[in-house]
């Protein structure tokens, strides 16, 4: 049981540690979940109107809700 706990623990770990890794990368190429990358490459570039989807989670609620 405990080298099943250690185990989980250590893919934890890497699984964080990798993700944290390309999420913060500055590479385009190996970190494509970098905001940074994303933001510096469509600076300037307007792709028109925003659409902004609210969604209000709520059940038989319709009386209560304009």
């Amino acid at each position: 049981m405990a080298l099943a706990l250690l185990m989980a623990a250590g893919v934890a770990t890497v699984d964080r540690r990798i993700a944290n890794r390309s999420r913060r990368s500055l590479d385009p190429l190996t970190g494509p979940l970098a905001p940074r990358v994303v933001m510096s490459a469509t600076r300037g570039v307007h792709a028109g109107p925003v659409t902004v989807t609210v969604l209000i989670p709520a059940h038989n609620e319709e009386a209560s809700l304009p």
